[in-house]
């Protein structure tokens, strides 16, 4: 391909202006899940004791790995390892269909906050 030398350099910086924002919303519904957590825990914790908070501290983590799981199981099984495989297979040229997609990128996002 020949794109213009502008071309080329607008949208590697439109690319990584896109996934700082990203990666900005991802930390800040990550902190906003683990406030819930915690503060839910600590609520149990004060109304029945330790035992309870520990109960609903399991309970809520459990819940968190389970959406997780049935998010890579039944929407996107690519993003099942960590990807760095796939992307020195994309690297070195071969392509893997299904690999950068929206939806693999909106499950792999949605499990780093989980």
């Amino acid at each position: 391909h020949r794109l213009p030398f502008r071309v080329m350099w607008g949208i590697t910086i439109l690319i990584s202006v896109l996934m700082a924002l990203l990666n900005f919303l991802t930390i800040l519904v990550l902190e906003l899940f683990v406030h819930f957590k915690f503060n839910t825990m600590q609520a149990a914790i004060n109304r029945a004791g330790i035992g309870l908070g520990i109960f609903v501290l399991i309970v809520i983590s459990m819940c968190y790995a389970s959406v997780g799981v049935c998010l890579i199981q039944f929407v996107a099984p690519n993003c099942s390892g960590s990807g760095l495989p796939e992307n020195k297979c994309y690297l070195n040229g071969s392509g893997m269909p299904g690999l950068f997609t929206k939806r693999t990128l909106g499950v792999r996002v949605a499990t780093t906050i989980l």
